[in-house]
């Protein structure tokens, strides 16, 4: 079985649910032959630290998905200024210090406090966030004094660096991936190009794909991209996150070619179903399921055998916000109407 986690965004408990049930799994006799990461793994959440060092011990085969997150905290760290625009410049404002503090919280509470009282300062509410990083680089370095332009050259940096286990790991993904007919990548790919044009591996390949196709704008890449268009659809099973959908039960969201996909509450087996309409296809799977928004954090299982069935089965954590948090996780199998197989 390969297994596909959602955004984890540092809810290290929700994650280590994920990872109990896949072991209830095997305990029945299932082997586990890969686990996919789809990337925002950090950020947002609590406990950013604690889930970089489970997923970097884990002992499964692993792929690590480069999520947007990922991506903007790779450019601060590594001083990298966008060919369009101070891109890294955003990622405090985007969770970005909830890293900071589960990694750096205990070791410099000084930091800290200068970061919180950095990053609440109302003069940044209305204005443009690529201010923000640089005056974030000023405050933490005694400089008191409003900063009304982008950029780096007066800061530095030294003062804002990670443990370089953590940099390493916030470097290590791949921007796409792809296993027997099934597409994984963090964000939706652009409908008007192949996944195989979009389907780079490294930052090089990712800025070098923005610069050779018109400077495409880091938002309207596979990256951040959250646009399905079902009239195109796409070559193959595609698996993403990014987008979370929050739904009472803690399903993933489904796109299908035809008429739209949809879920059916019950079925003769009492699992629940989902429907891609007559002649449907389906195309799409979100398994972003909003666990650091209150939701729950998602894993679809893939595998040949299952696929051949009809089936793809499902774990699920709720968080605590959750309303569904009582039940705290449960797993459940989906049984797919019409499905194209893709696997094999």
């Amino acid at each position: 079985m390969l297994w596909v986690i959602g955004d984890v965004h540092g809810m290290y408990d929700a994650l280590e649910g994920i990872l109990s049930g896949i072991r209830s799994r095997e305990m029945l006799g299932e082997r586990t032959d890969k686990v996919v990461f789809i990337g925002d793994l950090i950020d947002r959440g609590p406990a950013s630290k604690e889930v970089m060092d489970r997923v970097a011990a884990l002992e499964y085969d692993k792929v690590i998905l480069t999520g947007n997150h990922e991506d903007m905290a790779m450019r601060f760290i590594d001083h990298d200024v966008d060919f369009l625009w101070n891109y890294g410049n955003q990622w405090f404002g985007n969770g970005g210090v909830k890293t900071y503090e589960s990694i750096l919280g205990a070791e410099r509470p000084d930091l800290m406090k200068k970061l919180s009282n950095c990053h609440d300062d109302p003069f940044y509410e209305d204005k443009d966030p690529s201010f923000e990083c640089l005056r974030i680089r000023k405050t933490l370095q005694g400089e008191t004094s409003e900063v009304r332009e982008p950029g780096f050259s007066c800061c530095d940096y030294s003062v804002m660096r990670l443990p370089a286990k953590y940099e390493d790991f916030i470097r290590c993904g791949t921007y796409s991936y792809k296993e027997n007919g099934v597409w994984f990548f963090h964000g939706v790919p652009r409908s008007d190009q192949s996944l195989e044009v979009q389907a780079v591996k490294t930052r090089a390949e990712f800025d070098e794909y923005r610069r050779s196709n018109g400077r495409v704008p880091i938002d309207f890449s596979f990256l951040w991209g959250r646009d399905y268009d079902a009239e195109k659809g796409y070559d193959g099973l595609l698996v993403h996150g990014h987008t979370p959908v929050r739904r009472p039960d803690g399903l993933p969201f489904l796109f299908s070619r035809g008429r739209g996909a949809g879920y059916r509450q019950t079925s003769p087996e009492n699992r629940p179903v989902f429907d891609c309409g007559e002649g449907g296809k389906l195309e799409a799977i979100n398994v972003d399921t909003a666990a650091v928004f209150g939701g729950a954090l998602s894993a679809v299982g893939l595998s040949a055998e299952c696929l051949a069935r009809g089936e793809i089965p499902l774990l699920t954590v709720f968080t605590p916000k959750s309303e569904a948090a009582s039940e705290n996780r449960g797993s459940a199998v989906y049984r797919v109407i019409q499905i194209e197989r893709p696997w094999g």
